[in-house]
């Protein structure tokens, strides 16, 4: 570890340095193909491994660890009981029911409201969450009115009783369109926190009616049961640990818990507020930790995996153009979105034979070409030493790596090499693709005629010699150009590379073609796969070959050059240069990640002291990977810090005195290190889970993540001073700060992070985040913490709030075991039509206590009352009341006696109509959206 220029050092007796890994060097695997492990892969190529085999998606994903966490399945129904006994709670007073509605009312009076007509229900898409609430608010408001003027018209002795004949159509469409609304996640989310939010306003004392005679001692009792019963479900169930310890006696799993505790508290915190909350939060920290590091730890993958999981989420959601996506990996250009395509070279160099002889050959060079088992005849020439790698590389893609097949690949590397001398004079100055055929032939013959052992691969001899050809024509011709050094001529390094590339390319162009030139034509039709094989094109073998080789960095210049070249052969095609390695990216978007926390660890340290805080963030970030390769496979947070103090301390010595002492140096960093990997385990699920997930994302993710769990770090006994690591925590927000915002502008709203990440992976930290941010005033009304920013959005993740709430606080089965029950007629969509019918009844009621239709006495008024109605149903609905009225079926007070007022009341039932004048086809709309909104999530 180093120590700023000028800053003294602890001196330390010599102890020993945990050794670091050193890096394969491409020189170390050559020219032994038994490095490469792998002849085929499955799924979209990303990148290499250290020994250059391909990496896949797929092979990355079954080297992580699995998530044991993340693999239990949610039991829905135990996982809202807390927050399903906080919902009957909230509603279950009919006069502060009353209340909410005015709140609602009020807050929504000058919303935008969507067009009038039905298009709101047939396509909710295009509607924002505020503007279909408003709808619904106004349907509340409109069915009591409906309801309050139907009753007026039955009340005896005014002369004015009128069946209304197509009231059942009215109430159907008003109960459809609200259930429909309320299907919709985002209304039934969004209207759920409008009630929590209300609850905490009506608890604060803050009223919405102008009837001051309503606000009378048992409104006072109402509200104060209310407070009281909140606050003891909150101690029972939060702060005396109740939801963990009664789930675990009941065999509850883990992560059902967890999301049970999550809701929960998130409901409470929104109702209560922060002033009751905040004195419990010690407590609260402690239950949680206990079942965090007994429970779900024991569940959670390895560091090692999870670090491989954010860097394959990284680089699978890298920005690729679509022509490169399914190219990743390739060490040639992609030309139009292909992998090949025809440059139009001739078949003819100038010169090429007597540039190869000039070459010189370095001792590496000739060292390999004296291991390569040639024949005594072939001339260990410039000639030899030019080709020899990309003949090597056409071997392996025949034989394979075994060990076994060595004989054949030192046969074959011969005999190509012997073979191509003399087609190679012929290439200079120029052979025809008929004639080029002819001697490809006679090659294939005069193996046979010889007895060669490579007779059997006559087909893949020719194949590799067309390939060869076609290669070196493109090299002389276009890639060597520029490349003459004055007084040096040309590199052999550079043939060497520049040929691997060039026969890799025109290889896949044979492998393209049905009937390539210069293979055997026996008949067989479709000879391609030969060339497939020679040129290893399935899989990015080649490419992996060329890599072993050079190493990615040694031929980056080369494949750009290449792709510069190429762009002047075909100016109106595009051009990319190729991406070799995707998982670079990944693992530097991770890098970034990290370094930017260790310098918030520094900067707490060290503050404006800029040659500390560089020096010490190099520290931490060594330590991290030290200490992420030491770890064993589920290694806990106490095991993890024990293991980093000790490696910590194995380097004291290293640690310079200054303004922080050396053992607040060693503490921290073995503190910070464990954070680190610890916040990498627990949002693993969220990120694997999660769909598409830009590094802004990940890494306020990473960086709130470790700065929650430092709580937890508590309970291991590995506090530090209060003050640093106040400090500390403060730098490490402000990065995730940044990185949250950042995040916000360009993450794609509604993707499909919010499910792996609420449900899993930001749940252990999300609860310190929480409970300290309403302990500083941050996120102290339900409006701020669920209209909108939602914990999910504060992770980073800019979703939509009322989805959010929907998917968090409201899950699609809170209400099955509520007092609503009895409303709940199937599962899906249909139990967010029983929330609104649960509204329905209770706010429908409310209002018709309210209505003015109650002293409404003369026709006239009547009148007024009808053409009101309908200006308000007409554009909810498209229905209206007043041309479908008739008078009652009798003349005469039909009050006179029972049985006269039921014979009479039957009639007017009867009476009305039994079919829609205005038809809208509800069942098919609510299943279309239904669909719509499965999709959606």
């Amino acid at each position: 570890m180093k120590r700023p220029e000028g800053s003294s050092r602890q001196t330390s007796s010599e102890t020993k340095k945990p050794e670091a890994k050193k890096p394969i060097k491409p020189a170390d695997l050559q020219p032994d193909p038994d490095q490469r492990t792998v002849t085929t892969v499955e799924g979209r190529v990303l990148g290499y491994d250290e020994k250059f085999n391909p990496v896949t998606d797929v092979s990355m994903k079954r080297n992580i660890p699995e998530n044991k966490l993340e693999k239990q399945k949610v039991d829905n129904v135990e996982a809202s009981s807390s927050l399903s006994k906080i919902i009957n709670t909230v509603s279950g007073n009919e006069r502060l029911n009353q209340e909410f509605f005015n709140y609602l009312d009020q807050k929504y009076a000058n919303a935008q409201r969507p067009p009038e007509g039905m298009d709101v229900y047939q396509n909710p898409q295009n509607y924002s969450p505020e503007q279909k609430l408003a709808r619904y608010v106004d349907l509340v408001k409109v069915k009591a009115q409906f309801e309050a003027y139907k009753e007026a018209r039955l009340k005896p002795h005014t002369g004015q009783m009128r069946t209304i004949l197509n009231q059942p159509e009215v109430e159907k469409d008003i109960q459809q369109a609200m259930e429909t609304l309320m299907e919709d996640p985002t209304v039934a989310g969004l209207l759920s926190s409008e009630y929590l939010q209300g609850s905490r306003e009506i608890l604060e004392g803050k009223r919405f009616q102008e009837d001051t005679n309503k606000y009378d001692q048992a409104y006072t009792d109402a509200v104060n049961h209310l407070r009281t019963d909140l606050q003891d479900q909150f101690k029972s169930q939060i702060v005396d640990g109740g939801i963990f310890r009664d789930g675990v006696a009941r065999g509850v799993n883990e992560r059902t818990i967890l999301i049970n505790y999550n809701t929960a508290l998130q409901s409470f915190g929104s109702v209560l507020g922060a002033d009751y909350i905040a004195p419990f939060q010690d407590t609260i920290q402690k239950h949680y930790t206990e079942f965090y590091s007994n429970k779900v730890e024991p569940l959670l993958p390895d560091t090692a995996g999870s670090l491989n999981a954010l860097i394959l989420n990284a680089t699978s959601n890298f920005n690729v153009p679509e022509a490169q996506r399914d190219n990743v990996g390739l060490v040639t250009p992609t030309i139009d979105g292909q992998a090949y395509k025809e440059l139009g070279l001739a078949l003819k160099t100038d010169g090429f034979m007597q540039v190869l002889g000039g070459l010189k050959i370095d001792p590496q060079t000739q060292k390999d070409m004296n291991a390569a088992g040639l024949d005594p005849g072939i001339p260990k020439d410039g000639f030899t030493a030019a080709f020899l790698p990309t003949v090597t590389n056409i071997a392996t893609q025949v034989f394979g790596t075994s060990a076994a097949k060595k004989a054949d690949r030192e046969s074959f590397t011969s005999t190509v090499l012997k073979e191509l001398r003399p087609l190679m004079e012929r290439l200079d100055g120029g052979v025809d693709p008929i004639t080029f055929g002819g001697l490809a032939e006679r090659v294939r013959l005069s193996l046979r005629r010889s007895g060669s052992p490579m007779a059997a691969y006559g087909n893949e001899v020719t194949t590799a010699l067309n390939g060869l050809m076609r290669g070196a024509n493109l090299t002389s011709n276009k890639l060597l150009d520029g490349m003459y050094g004055a007084g040096t001529g040309f590199a052999l390094k550079d043939v060497q590379a520049l040929t691997m590339l060039a026969v890799g390319y025109e290889g896949k162009g044979l492998a393209e073609t049905k009937n390539p030139e210069g293979v055997l034509r026996d008949g067989s039709g479709d000879n391609s796969g030969v060339a497939k094989k020679v040129f290893g094109t399935e899989n990015r073998m080649w490419d992996s070959g060329a890599l072993q080789r050079f190493g990615t960095e040694g031929l980056e210049y080369y494949a750009n050059k290449f792709s510069g070249d190429v762009r002047t052969l075909l100016p109106n095609s595009v051009v990319h240069n190729p991406l070799i390695d995707a998982t670079a990216y990944g693992k530097k978007a991770v890098d970034e990640v990290l370094q930017n926390y260790a310098l918030a660890v520094g900067k707490g340290l060290f503050g404006n002291d800029e040659a500390a805080v560089k020096e010490y963030a190099t520290n931490v970030v060594r330590m991290t990977y030290n200490l992420n390769s030491a770890l064993k496979p589920g290694g806990s947070l106490d095991k993890t810090y024990n293991l980093a103090m000790e490696l910590a301390s194995l380097e004291r010595g290293n640690f310079f005195e200054g303004s922080v002492s050396v053992d607040d140096q060693l503490k921290t960093m073995a503190k910070y290190s464990t954070l680190f990997l610890s916040a990498t385990r627990t949002i693993h699920g969220g990120v694997m889970g999660a769909g598409s997930f830009d590094p802004s994302s990940l890494a306020s993710q990473i960086l709130t993540s470790a700065q929650g769990m430092s709580h937890v770090m508590d309970f291991v006994g590995s506090k530090i001073k209060p003050s640093i690591d106040a400090k500390i925590l403060l730098n490490i927000g402000e990065y995730a700060d940044a990185a949250k915002q950042l995040a916000r502008t360009t993450f794609v709203k509604g993707s499909g992070v919010l499910s792996g990440l609420i449900d899993v992976a930001w749940l252990p930290v999300d609860i310190f985040t929480f409970v300290r941010n309403l302990k500083a005033g941050n996120l102290d009304t339900a409006e701020k913490i669920f209209n909108g920013i939602i914990i999910g959005t504060d992770a980073g993740v800019a979703v939509d709030g009322a989805v959010a709430i929907a998917r968090t606080v409201i899950p699609a089965t809170v209400l099955q075991s509520s007092r609503f029950a009895f409303l709940f007629t199937g599962t899906g969509g249909a139990i967010m039509a029983g929330l609104g019918a649960a509204f329905n009844l209770i706010n429908a009621g409310a209002l018709i206590g309210l209505a003015i239709w109650q002293n409404i006495k003369a026709e006239k008024e009547y009148n007024k009352a009808g053409d009101r109605l309908d200006a308000n149903l007409k554009p909810l609905t498209d229905n209206t009341t007043s041309d479908n009225l008739k008078l009652y079926p009798e003349a005469g007070d039909p009050w006179g006696g029972d049985s006269m007022r039921q014979r009479l009341y039957q009639m007017h039932l009867d009476n009305m109509y039994k079919h829609d004048l205005t038809p809208f086809d509800w069942a098919a709309v609510r299943d279309a959206n239904r669909k719509r909104y499965e999709a959606a999530a």
